[in-house]
């Protein structure tokens, strides 16, 4: 488990966060469901089914949790810099 800013997240052995983790990091990067898509290769109907439970898998897997990574550290250095 990781802790964001309040927020535990249960995450497996690359980062994966919860559903719903995933829908918020998107949501706060103001990215859609293509937008995302594109970014790891996929339909923006996949990302949906992320969002919803289902998990990818291989490669994919690997590469959404990474942008997952780069947006949760996004989201944390923003809401740092809003604290002060």
């Amino acid at each position: 488990m990781s802790n964001m800013n309040g927020l535990t997240v249960r995450s497996e052995d690359d980062g994966l966060p919860p559903p719903k983790i995933r829908r918020l990091l998107r949501v706060s990067a103001d990215m859609t469901q293509v937008e995302m898509g594109a970014q790891v290769g996929v339909t923006a109907a996949a990302v949906s089914g992320w969002e919803n439970g289902s998990s990818p898998r291989g490669a994919v897997r690997l590469a959404y949790a990474k942008l997952l990574r780069e947006l949760r550290a996004e989201l944390v250095r923003a809401l740092i810099g809003h604290a002060y």
